[in-house]
C-alpha cells in the first residue's frame, strides 16, 4: 500500500474510536479499513483497504494510522499535521508524525487540542518499535505534563 499519511497515535486509543471517526467523518467505508498487522493484509477478505492501523505496542504512541493516496484525495489531500490535529481533536488524543529533515529521534507531537510541536523521542526504544516521548523541545500548550528541554 502507497501511504500518503504516517501517523503514531498514544498507545491507550481505542482501535474502534479511531474507526468510528474514520467512518463517520472522513469518507471511509468499514471495509476499506485494515485493522492489523500489514505482513497479514493477504489475509484480507475485503476490498483492498484505503488505511491500515496497527497496534504495534499499548505503549507511548503505539497505534500506526496510515492512509493511500485514495483516502487522501477523498479528503481533499488534507496535510498530514492538519489530518492529525483534527483526528486528535476528536479523539482526545495525541500523536506523532516523523519530522522530515530531522534527526530520527526528532518528530512532531500533536496535542488534543490540536496544537503542536517539537519533541525527542528515545532512540533506545524506538530501535525497539516503542515511540516514547523523552521531553519537549518547546512548548506544547495541551501537553505540559511533557518534560521541557534544558
Amino acid at each position: 500500500m502507497s501511504v500518503d499519511y504516517d501517523i503514531h497515535f498514544a498507545g491507550d486509543l481505542a482501535i474502534d474510536e479511531l474507526t468510528a471517526v474514520l467512518v463517520g467523518s472522513y469518507n471511509v467505508e468499514r471495509e476499506r479499513i485494515y485493522v492489523g498487522d500489514p505482513h497479514q493484509l493477504y489475509r484480507h477478505p475485503g476490498p483492498d483497504p484505503y488505511v491500515m492501523i496497527e497496534r504495534i505496542s499499548s505503549v507511548g504512541f503505539g497505534i500506526e494510522f496510515q492512509g493511500d493516496p485514495v483516502f487522501a484525495r477523498a479528503n481533499g489531500d488534507i496535510p498530514e499535521r492538519d489530518l492529525a490535529a483534527e483526528l486528535c481533536r476528536a479523539l482526545n488524543t495525541s500523536a506523532l508524525l516523523s519530522t522530515a529533515g530531522r534527526p530520527p529521534d526528532h518528530w512532531t507531537l500533536v496535542g488534543p487540542a490540536g496544537d503542536h510541536g517539537e519533541v525527542l523521542v528515545d532512540g533506545d526504544e524506538a530501535d525497539e518499535g516503542r515511540l516514547i516521548v523523552v521531553r519537549a523541545l518547546e512548548p506544547i500548550s495541551s501537553r505540559p505534563d511533557l518534560p521541557a528541554a534544558p
